[in-house]
């Protein structure tokens, strides 16, 4: 664990609460329209219905979207300012989601899901805290169940070096991260790279129905 990383989290979080202060309901990462990658998932019949989890929910969109889908969904945020306006635009859409504040790093012991979602949070953890969320989703993803994540990423010495607003981080760490108990299924490009705007990607991973041999042992 790097000395860094308490003060990198610490940075992050009083970031978030100044823009959600300015403007609760338009920070500037809310999409307010469903994912395109989660919607491509649903209509391609991957995903069975079930029990949904939102890591990292923001105002709730993608939640929305899931519960209206059919989905019995459960969202999560360390921010209660997002979680004030996610219940709120959950009632406005006639939806039921149970919103709760929660620490995606934070161990903790849920219910299995056969979807979670994470569209944004991922690359704003410090790695520390990355480790310790993919800990938390490789615990919380039931026995066949899909894990979706959209994070921005870096792939070249170019994209690294330029500068931008959002964090980013290596494509390869989220591969790194979740594969071994999950396997990688599908990997798609949401955002092509610019300078001063990083490229985002789509990771699909599903976790095996049996768990897999370990050889040597």
């Amino acid at each position: 664990m790097s000395i860094f990383d308490p003060l990198r989290d610490r940075a992050n979080a009083a970031a978030y609460r100044i823009m959600y202060a300015m403007n609760p309901t338009k920070p500037p990462w809310e999409a307010h329209a469903p994912h395109p990658p989660l919607v491509e998932l649903l209509d391609r019949g991957i995903v069975r219905k079930g029990r949904a989890l939102d890591a990292g929910c923001g105002l709730g969109t993608q939640a929305i979207f899931l519960a209206q889908s059919g989905f019995d969904v459960e969202a999560i945020d360390f921010q209660p300012q997002a979680i004030e306006q996610a219940r709120a635009n959950a009632a406005a859409a006639g939806v039921t989601c149970r919103f709760e504040r929660v620490d995606v790093s934070k161990r903790s012991s849920r219910q299995p899901y056969s979807l979670i979602i994470d569209r944004g949070c991922l690359h704003s953890l410090s790695p520390t805290a990355m480790r310790r969320y993919a800990e938390n989703v490789k615990g919380w993803l039931a026995p066949g169940g899909h894990f979706q994540v959209s994070c921005f990423v870096w792939e070249t010495p170019l994209e690294w070096l330029t500068p931008s607003m959002t964090p980013k981080m290596p494509a390869a760490k989220v591969i790194e991260l979740f594969v071994g108990e999950l396997e990688l299924i599908d990997r798609a490009q949401v955002r092509r790279w610019a300078p001063g705007r990083p490229k985002m990607l789509t990771f699909l991973f599903r976790r095996p129905c049996e768990p897999r041999e370990v050889h040597g042992r």
